[in-house]
Parts: C-alpha cells; structure tokens; sequence
C-alpha cells in the first residue's frame, strides 16, 4: 500500500483559480496517518533545485473542521489575487521522514480592452497557459426563476462583444480545458453602452425635453422681473423731488414771458 502524501498524487500539479475566487491547496496523507509539524511555503521563483520559502499570502488560512481527518493538511486562499500566483510546498515527517509535495497555483483573469462606442473585446489571461488546448467563451442566462444556463458562444483566447445589445449584458466566461477536461473558468459582467453611445431611451428624451423647456420659461420670466425693476427705479427718480420739478417749470415759463416782452419794446 503506497503511504505518504495522496493527494496532490504528483509534484508539480498545477491548480486553477480566478482571481477574486476562493481555492483550496490540497496535502492529504494516507489514510490514518497523522504527520508532525506540517509546514505550508511559498515558494520564491528562480529556485529550481533548492528553492527558498517566501511570505504566505494575505487570505491563506489552514483548513479546519470538526468532520476533517488528521490526515488532511490542506490549505486554502479565501481570495485569490494575481501575485498568489507560483509554487507550494505542503510538508510533514512521519516516523521522522520528512515528506513534501510541491503544486503550481495558476491564476485566470480577463483583459478588456478600452471600449468603444459600439463593442469591447475580452481576453483570457493565465499566468501559464502550458496545459490550454482550448479556450471557449460562454454566456451566463438566468431565468426568472433564478436558475442559470450556459449557451456557447465561441472558441478562441478573445472575444469581441457588442455593447449595443442588451441580450449581451450580464455574465461571461472564459472556459479553459486541458488534454484531460475543463481546467478552471474565469467570468466577467458586461454593461451595455446604449447609454454613452447616444441610443437614449423615449424615457430619458422626455426629461430632457421638459428640462430645458423649464428653463426657457425661467429665463423669461426673470427678464419680466427685470424690467419691471427698472420701470419702478426710473418712476421713482420722477417722483423724488416733486417740488424741484414745479420749481424748474415756473422759471422757464418767466423767462419765455421776458422774452416776448422784450420784442414788442
């Protein structure tokens, strides 16, 4: 009976997780085996032959629960970020036998590109890609009830979607297989653009309609009100000095009568 480390089965074995998800590092040893001093590392790229342990990342934590046997050392990343990509070394002795097992953390994110008016294009990005045979891109459909489908939309590393269409918004994926099945998916929310590309809702042209209509009337009335000030400001110097105004009346009306006077002498 082969005792030791069962599962990852061989070293090297590459594990796949988008970046934002959660992933287990599996480190089961045999059947009622119970190691001492198991060790979780982070291996330092560049070392082949003797690799050096690096920091751990933030969301690592050891797997525990009450149903777990002791012979299950696994490990696990609570939320996946691109630099947890790279080597993991799981380690514990038994009958004083030091025993290992090295595995690869591949990490899957998608590329957009800057949109356009009308489309945007989406690429699928690992950080090793050695084991792809096969890039498929699908959408994600949800019915009233809640449940999803998938519907298969094209092979290839891109995918250009149509940011017009509102049968295009919502979730996408980027599905990767291996020569032995599907490897891991990573998934990605389109917004469509209906709005910034100028196709405006009957909704949203009324509004603006009735908006600047507002305005037109309020600038027309704040021109009444303005003339109606300056009416009441020239009324006003008019009747300031009621007096003065008898005053200038009366001296012009004596001078013209001189005047007159002077002409018949």
């Amino acid at each position: 009976t082969l005792t030791g480390i069962i599962h990852p089965s061989t070293d090297g074995t590459k594990l796949y997780a988008a970046v934002g998800s959660s992933v287990s590092l599996p480190c089961v040893f045999s059947s009622g085996l119970t190691p001492s001093d198991p060790i979780w590392e982070k291996l330092k790229p560049g070392f082949l032959f003797k690799p050096s342990s690096g920091r751990l990342p933030a969301s690592f934590s050891l797997s525990s629960s009450s149903s777990q046997p002791l012979s299950d050392k696994s490990a696990s990343l609570t939320e996946v970020e691109v630099g947890d990509k790279g080597r993991y070394r799981c380690s514990g002795a038994l009958d004083g036998q030091q025993l290992s097992r090295n595995m690869e953390l591949v990490v899957a994110k998608i590329i957009s590109s800057p949109p356009s008016k009308t489309s945007v294009t989406l690429t699928c990005d690992l950080t090793d890609s050695s084991e792809v045979t096969d890039y498929e891109w699908v959408q994600l459909i949800s019915d009233l009830n809640g449940s999803q489908s998938v519907q298969s939309v094209q092979k290839g590393i891109s995918l250009s979607i149509n940011t017009e269409s509102e049968e295009n918004q919502g979730e996408w994926a980027c599905r990767f297989s291996g020569k032995h099945g599907i490897l891991g998916n990573v998934t990605y929310h389109i917004h469509t653009m209906s709005g910034l590309s100028g196709h405006k809702s009957p909704g949203s042209s009324q509004n603006t309609a009735v908006v600047v209509g507002l305005g037109f009337l309020l600038l027309v009335l704040l021109l009444i009100l303005a003339q109606m000030y300056k009416n009441h400001r020239r009324r006003k110097r008019i009747f300031q000095f009621p007096a003065l105004e008898t005053i200038v009346h009366t001296n012009s009306n004596e001078r013209e009568e001189r005047e007159r006077n002077q002409e018949k002498k």
